[in-house]
Formats: C-alpha cells, sequence, structure tokens
C-alpha cells in the first residue's frame, strides 16, 4: 500500500513544452495555465478532435509504466489522481488481470470532463469490469459528495449487485501521475496541496 507520485518540479504555465503521445509520436503543448479547469478541458477537446480521440498523452515518458506496477500489489484498489488520458490505468489492470483475487481495481479521477470521457470510452466497457471513472476535483477527496461518488464507482465496479454509498477508506494505493506539478502552477499551490494530503488521508486505508 502506498501514495505514488510520479510528480517532479513546478512547471511555468507560460512555457512551450514537448508532450510524448503514445510513445510513438511528439507533439508541442501550446502554453496554458495548468492550475486552470477551464485550460484542461480545452486542451482534451482540441487534442481529442485531433488525435480523434484515439492518442494516450504521457507527461513523464521517462518513467516506465512497469516501475509503476511492480509498486502495487496486485488485488489491491488503486486510485489514480488526475488521471488525464494516460494508458498507466489500463496498463496497471491488464498487467495484473487475473492475479490477486481477481485484478487489481482501478479508479481514474480527474476534474475534466471532457477527460474521464475520453477515458471511459478509450479503456472502459465488459473488458475491463475493475475500472472505473470518476470526475471529481482531488481537491475535495474528503468531501461527502466526492467520497459518495467514489464508494459508488468503486464497489459497482467491484460488485454491482452491493452497492455502498460513502467512500471512506477505499484504496491500498493512489497514483499521483502529475497532478502536483499541476497543483504548484497556482498562486495558492501550498493550499492546495495541503487540502490534497488532507483527502488523501481519508480515502487511503491505515496501512497505505
Amino acid at each position: 500500500s502506498a501514495f505514488l507520485s510520479l510528480s517532479a518540479a513546478p512547471k511555468a504555465h507560460h512555457r512551450r513544452r514537448r508532450l510524448h503521445i503514445s510513445s510513438i509520436r511528439w507533439a508541442t503543448l501550446d502554453p496554458f495555465d495548468f492550475s486552470s479547469k477551464k485550460g484542461w478541458d480545452d486542451f482534451y477537446a482540441q487534442r481529442g478532435a485531433e488525435d480523434e480521440g484515439t492518442f494516450e498523452y504521457e507527461w513523464h515518458p521517462s518513467i516506465p509504466h512497469a516501475s509503476v506496477i511492480s509498486d502495487i500489489v496486485p488485488g489491491s484498489s488503486c486510485l489514480m489522481l488526475g488521471c488525464g488520458n494516460s494508458a498507466l490505468p489500463a496498463a496497471l489492470y491488464d498487467a495484473h488481470r487475473g492475479r490477486g483475487n481477481d485484478g487489481t481495481r482501478v479508479c481514474c479521477l480527474d476534474y475534466s470532463a471532457v477527460c474521464v470521457d475520453a477515458m471511459r470510452e478509450i479503456h472502459g466497457g465488459p473488458g475491463r469490469p475493475g475500472m472505473s471513472f470518476v470526475c471529481a476535483d482531488a481537491l475535495t477527496l474528503d468531501a461527502a459528495e466526492t467520497m459518495v461518488s467514489l464508494g459508488l464507482a468503486v464497489n459497482a465496479a467491484t460488485d454491482p449487485e452491493h452497492l455502498v454509498g460513502g467512500g471512506g477508506a477505499l484504496f491500498d494505493a493512489v497514483v499521483d501521475k502529475g497532478l502536483i506539478d499541476a497543483l504548484m502552477c497556482g498562486e495558492a499551490w501550498d493550499y492546495d496541496v495541503a487540502r490534497l494530503f488532507r483527502g488523501l488521508s481519508t480515502v487511503l486505508r491505515g496501512d497505505g
């Protein structure tokens, strides 16, 4: 059980950046405010239209998916914070399929509805019954509404006939694949990061 963060140093939102796409292409990322929800919605909508919604976006391509997957115990429950359009959640789910109590349950969370809808379309479906998708702000993990959404999503993914509302300590592991980077681009980043960790203490199980 663990909290794993792929975030590095804060990145200035006005800089142009090269974006790694599906391990085979590079694209130039036009500048936008990484701490803005509208900025992310516009980004996913634009890239989805350009790439017909088929490409995954990896913000830390130097970190192999395998190195993250190896730190997650098969059969556990994992929350992907700020999942974006990364292929990591699906890679984790597929790598653990059939291992340790029928594989690892993966919940993808992002506050961009455009992103969550795309992830559900690309990676969801009957082929991955233990993967769920929630549109919510990671800074509100300890809020009742978010906890209920997470609880319903996780329980629906694992046992649709026994839905249990109210999230609580649902996850054995939480993976941040770049959310803290984005938060640190905001003016009140220290306050936001503190809020994030307070929420994590609510949803992460005691030994996580």
